[in-house]
């Protein structure tokens, strides 16, 4: 089974290391293989909304950068863990952009799913986690 970790955190940021680190412990102890893409140390554009990764060269973004490396191994992994810090009541603008860079991982035909519109599935279904962290601010530092 692999995981692909989509870690948001900076090096420098002690405390998306150390969830990082415990996630990667606690997978592998359980015989997950994980590959981690530091978003932080990529460069991914954000989404243009062309939509050729539909029609034009279906399941590859136009934009020639990490998102797609990003999107390839999302496609082949059995589980997807997003880490973010929580920045204003989600996750942050550098996760947005890969998250809506995953858009050539779908199809644009639809199918009916118990009653409701979805898009086709281009590649099988994994298992979806998220996990978030608040970095202290100063007002929670100054009344501890």
């Amino acid at each position: 089974m692999k995981a692909v970790i989509m870690h948001e955190g900076a090096k420098d940021d002690a405390i998306g290391s150390a969830v990082h680190a415990m996630l990667c412990e606690a997978l592998r102890a359980r015989g997950w293989e994980t590959e981690t893409k530091p978003l932080a140390e990529m460069r991914v554009a954000p989404c243009v909304g062309c939509f050729n990764c539909w029609f034009k060269t279906p399941g590859q973004c136009a934009i020639n950068d990490d998102g797609r490396e990003v999107a390839r191994a999302i496609s082949n992994c059995d589980a997807l863990v997003i880490l973010s810090p929580v920045t204003f009541g989600g996750y942050s603008s550098r996760l947005k952009y890969a998250m809506d860079r995953m858009i050539p991982t779908v199809s644009p035909l639809f199918e009916k799913v118990r009653g409701e519109m979805h898009h086709k599935r281009r590649y099988p279904p994994h298992s979806f986690l998220a996990i978030g962290w608040q970095r202290p601010t100063m007002n929670s530092q100054a009344r501890t």
